[in-house]
């Protein structure tokens, strides 16, 4: 049957915007791959993939989605050859890492962190906290009880407060917050954390308006026993430790988003507070 033409889809991509994500987004894994880690004994990344996501923080309109690796769709016209269908799935190509990369955010998650503590009143914007290089939950008696800064921070024995700590993405500001939300859940409950990244939504579908959307998940005492309950041999562990409470503060742990999520997330903190859903579809 010949092709017939239907409706028109306009959609929110910004052609030249979206350009310039994608030559920034293959430069910059250009660059990792030659960048010794010096987390990881100076070892040079493999950086098989990456993403990158562009978003009105007034309306939810994606303006710029960009996915690596990626691949010219006209070599599935007339049917693909198994050559480069294997290519397709070895290289994980056909995947859009903007919505189904599910990784640690790591300090990025410090904006939830922090909101929850202001909006709680565990700390208030003037509250400071020596960074030292790390920090011992006191009291604990769990595994993960010292934590230390991530490798390269800033750490002078300087005094920050939360702004100040944002801005050198002080770890050890974080991790104090983390031990005393555990310590004090009596006032707080055991979740304070959780229930801010869930109004950011973290670990929760968009809604965005193209398929198959990866969700992630926020890290939590209750996760962990229903993750348990699913599958005991993958997630052995249902205990949850002061330690645990510290990873969580700063987005390491258990915790997976998506760079959708985290882009819907901070357009939510830009915009004041409303969480649009994303929009690649502008209308028909």
């Amino acid at each position: 049957m010949p092709a017939k033409a239907c409706n028109d889809l306009v959609t929110n991509i910004d052609l030249g915007l979206q350009q310039v994500a994608d030559d920034a987004l293959a430069t910059q894994i250009a660059q990792v791959r030659q960048t010794p880690d010096p987390a990881d004994n100076n070892a040079l990344p493999p950086a098989i993939n990456g993403s990158v996501v562009v978003m009105n923080p007034q309306t939810g309109a994606i303006l710029a989605m960009a996915s690596d690796p990626s691949y010219n769709p006209s070599i599935w016209t007339g049917g693909i050859s198994q050559a480069n269908l294997n290519a397709l799935t070895a290289s994980g190509a056909q995947n859009n890492w903007a919505i189904n990369s599910q990784l640690a955010p790591g300090s990025t998650f410090k904006l939830v962190t922090a909101t929850s503590a202001l909006q709680t009143g565990l700390i208030t914007p003037t509250t400071a906290y020596v960074d030292n290089g790390g920090y011992t939950a006191p009291n604990c008696t769990g595994p993960n009880c010292t934590l230390k800064d991530d490798v390269g921070d800033n750490a002078n024995g300087a005094a920050y407060n939360v702004s100040s700590a944002l801005t050198v993405s002080s770890d050890a500001f974080f991790y104090q917050l983390g031990a005393e939300y555990w310590d004090a859940q009596s006032q707080y409950g055991k979740e304070p954390i959780q229930t801010t990244a869930a109004q950011y939504g973290y670990g929760q579908p968009t809604g965005i308006d193209i398929p198959n959307e990866s969700v992630g998940r926020v890290d939590s005492p209750s996760v962990r026993v229903k993750l348990h309950q699913a599958n005991p041999t993958a997630f052995p562990n249902t205990a949850w430790y002061t330690g645990d409470n510290m990873e969580l503060a700063f987005g390491q742990g258990g915790t997976v988003i998506t760079p959708l999520q985290e882009a819907a997330a901070y357009s939510t903190f830009a915009n004041g507070g409303t969480r649009y859903a994303p929009e690649v579809g502008a209308g028909v």
